[in-house]
């Protein structure tokens, strides 16, 4: 068995939260704007490791929720 992500020690309403956090903060650098980030911690993150990070809250989103329609 794996070890728990910290992903898997959010609430289900943390990890929607900090998807669309990290999907704005990938929209505002692939728009190239101005705009400050919504996390400052992202800021100084590379692009790659925000989107390992999406990819893991999705997978962890889509679990959940898969056992929550199967229950």
């Amino acid at each position: 068995m794996m070890a728990p992500t910290p992903y898997t020690l959010m609430d289900n309403e943390t990890l929607e939260r900090t998807e669309a956090e990290l999907v704005q903060e990938l929209e505002l650098r692939e728009s190239k704007s101005s705009e400050l980030s919504p996390v400052p911690a992202f800021a100084t993150m590379p692009s790659e490791q925000l989107e390992d990070m999406l990819g893991d809250i999705r997978a962890n989103l889509t679990a959940r929720l898969g056992a929550e329609v199967k229950a």
